[in-house]
């Protein structure tokens, strides 16, 4: 089993993409989004894990205006139909599987116990590129510190998880991977097939916030004792830096 873990507009369903077109079922059987243009929305992804993650947190879309819960915990209802998406999601013997669903930064804590044996693919993109996304579609400025926000403790929650190392897992740079054959190479190498290539240059937006818009960022986050985006970025780089590097 695989999960995908990164934050909204971060190349996570690109990747999903790549792995469900190489032979790992990453949507449920039968549902055909193959032909489905990433900007119409959000795809290969499993609508009950969806669903599931928004009663946990507590909040729907658009995700970035809500602050993840000071508290995080299911019920046991919850934990039985976590059991269940699991259970009815794994494929006949032999067929790899995965699930890919950006809450899931903040709710795999409650879904690894339950999870069969699993590695992870990590996926992240620099603050400047997604902010750019949130700043074009989303004018008032309060709706761009969201945006900050929610990447801020969706990586911080990939982190989390690499921190720990229980897992195999990888992490991929969404920007090295539209541009480097290197960075490809390295998730083919990772599950161990022939994996399909489903980028689109024209489909990678590389806008970006300017210089002082992320310093005003980092001075504010730094004075509400907030964790920097720079530090954030830094860690994941050092952590694909050390697997490059091996």
């Amino acid at each position: 089993m695989y999960v995908v873990l990164g934050m909204h507009k971060s190349g996570t369903t690109l990747v999903s993409r790549m792995l469900h077109e190489s032979g790992i079922e990453m949507i449920q059987p039968g549902l055909d989004r193959s032909q489905t243009d990433y900007d119409e929305g959000a795809y290969f992804e499993r609508e009950r894990v969806i669903d599931l993650n928004r009663d946990l947190l507590g909040f729907g879309q658009p995700a970035h205006r809500y602050p993840k819960p000071r508290r995080l915990e299911a019920s046991e209802d919850q934990r039985t139909e976590m059991r269940r998406i699991l259970g009815d999601a794994e494929p006949e013997e032999g067929v790899d599987w995965g699930i890919k669903e950006p809450r899931l930064c903040l709710t795999y804590p409650l879904w690894e116990p339950e999870m069969p044996e699993h590695r992870v693919i990590a996926v992240y993109r620099e603050l400047p590129e997604v902010w750019s996304h949130y700043k074009t579609r989303y004018s008032p400025r309060r709706e761009i510190w969201w945006a900050v926000r929610a990447w801020s403790d969706y990586n911080e929650g990939v982190l989390s998880v690499l921190d720990e190392g229980k897992r195999d897992a990888i992490v991929i740079q969404y920007e090295r991977l539209m541009t480097e054959q290197r960075e490809f190479d390295r998730l083919a190498e990772f599950i161990g097939r022939p994996l399909s290539d489903m980028r689109k240059p024209d489909k990678y937006r590389s806008r970006s916030m300017g210089a002082r818009a992320l310093a005003a960022v980092e001075l504010t986050r730094r004075a509400c004792g907030l964790s920097a985006p720079s530090r954030i970025a830094e860690r994941l780089h050092a952590h694909r830096r050390r697997q490059y590097s091996a």
